[in-house]
């Protein structure tokens, strides 16, 4: 009689411990494949998180920030500019129709002055150095007219005839706020 809770107590004491042993097995490869989804699933959150990250950051480089011009508006002022710019040289320009210059040249008398072409004006932005800075150039023609004459009076009172074109080019830049000459 004693030797059968002996027996049953080895039997089940191996038993107990081939089927701990397996279960403790089990137990481990859940817990791994618990642990490999886990960290699957943290890594594919992180993904998911940096792509959204990804997204809002190109959505705020094609937006401009509060208050920023466009690269258009920015050309747009340009075009403005430079007509202000030829309006005000063709206003100011010296030796002007009223104001010709008058110069002797071998026996003739020369009288000259400038006009400027405004149909000619044309403008090119080029991006600046640092972020939000740009140069543009503006180019237009002043035209040459030459007046000749025996004397001072004949040459101030004679028909012009243009003679040739002068490509003007002037060069203004951009400070993130407006146009500068």
């Amino acid at each position: 009689m004693k030797l059968l809770p002996i027996f049953l107590t080895l039997v089940l004491a191996g038993g107990c411990t081939s089927t701990s042993k397996q279960t403790s097995e089990q137990e481990t490869r859940v817990e791994t494949a618990q642990t490999t989804q886990g960290s699957r699933s943290v890594e594919s959150e992180k993904v998911q998180q940096s792509a959204k990250t990804d997204k809002k950051t190109a959505k705020a480089d094609v937006k401009p920030t509060k208050g920023a011009k466009t690269e258009a508006a920015i050309r747009a002022e340009l075009e403005a500019t430079g007509r202000n710019l030829v309006g005000q040289a063709a206003r100011t320009l010296r030796p002007s129709k009223s104001e010709k210059n008058v110069k002797k040249v071998g026996n003739a008398w020369v009288a000259s002055y400038l006009e400027v072409d405004i149909a000619t004006v044309s403008t090119q932005m080029h991006v600046g150095s640092a972020s939000g800075r740009y140069v543009g150039t503006v180019v237009y023609h002043e035209k040459v007219y030459e007046c000749r004459g025996a004397s001072k009076q004949a040459a101030l009172s004679a028909l012009c005839n243009h003679t040739h074109n002068r490509s003007i080019n002037e060069m203004i830049y951009y400070d993130g706020k407006i146009w500068h000459m």
